[in-house]
């Protein structure tokens, strides 16, 4: 694949519409803002042992009952809430569209998938009281805003030009891919500031993000590459390099 149709699928995302970076950066910023008021909508979801076995197990269902929790609580606008699915479908159509694999759950870290698992748990032992849910609901808004990091990582790239030119200076003002990167890195520290007690830190790098963003089972190879040149011709070596072994461990 040529160079110039990498960059318009993975880069610039030509092909299936530009997503805003700095819009999902403030509606992450929105969410953690409305932390408590968000969580206490998710602990009425996991308030669930009455309800059938048919709904504890529909994933699609569970997935937009918990996503209603960030939107219907915190006041989004007609376009934050336009960005709801927009990165997923931009990283699926950048060549990481999950392979279809037989009993295996092949897809990024997703709260719907981690109730249906805490619902089985609890059904085969004890429901837990109010508390656990409580604590429980914490760990799923973590991870719903680890989730959308994920795929936002993939994005530092979206309309940005190859880092220096013939000077090959990598530039790290706001708009460029190192900037980007260093706006992830407030939002995932401001997200272990707001959380309580208890709740473990799944990840404290933005930049082991990215590789985190690739561990699916795809059909496709050629993505790969072109995000590990992108990395090396966009950001700092000292970041490359982290990534780099981020990578290496995750493999």
């Amino acid at each position: 694949m040529g160079a110039d149709s990498s960059w318009g699928r993975i880069v610039t995302g030509k092909l299936f519409g530009q997503v805003p970076f700095q819009a999902n950066v403030e509606l992450l910023r929105l969410f953690l803002t409305h932390r408590e008021d968000i969580v206490e909508s998710i602990e009425a979801v996991l308030n669930a042992q009455r309800k059938p076995i048919q709904y504890l197990q529909d994933h699609s269902l569970l997935s937009r009952h918990f996503e209603d929790c960030f939107f219907a609580r915190t006041a989004a606008t007609a376009s934050q809430k336009r960005l709801r699915g927009q990165l997923e479908e931009a990283h699926w159509a950048g060549g990481f569209r999950p392979r279809q694999v037989q009993d295996l759950h092949n897809d990024l870290i997703h709260p719907a998938e981690m109730m249906i698992r805490a619902f089985y748990c609890w059904q085969q032992t004890r429901w837990p009281g109010r508390n656990g849910r409580m604590h429980y609901a914490h760990t799923l808004f973590n991870l719903y805003v680890i989730r959308w990091l994920q795929f936002l990582s993939m994005r530092l790239w979206d309309a940005v030009p190859a880092a220096g030119g013939a000077s090959g200076r990598k530039d790290e003002d706001p708009g460029s891919a190192g900037g980007r990167l260093a706006e992830i890195q407030g939002v995932l520290d401001e997200l272990w500031r707001s959380s309580p007690a208890g709740q473990p830190v799944i990840v404290r790098d933005a930049r082991w993000l990215i590789p985190l963003a690739q561990s699916l089972i795809t059909d496709e190879l050629a993505p790969y590459f072109e995000v590990a040149q992108h990395v090396t011709e966009t950001l700092q070596e000292a970041d490359a390099l982290e990534i780099q072994k981020a990578l290496s461990r995750a493999e």
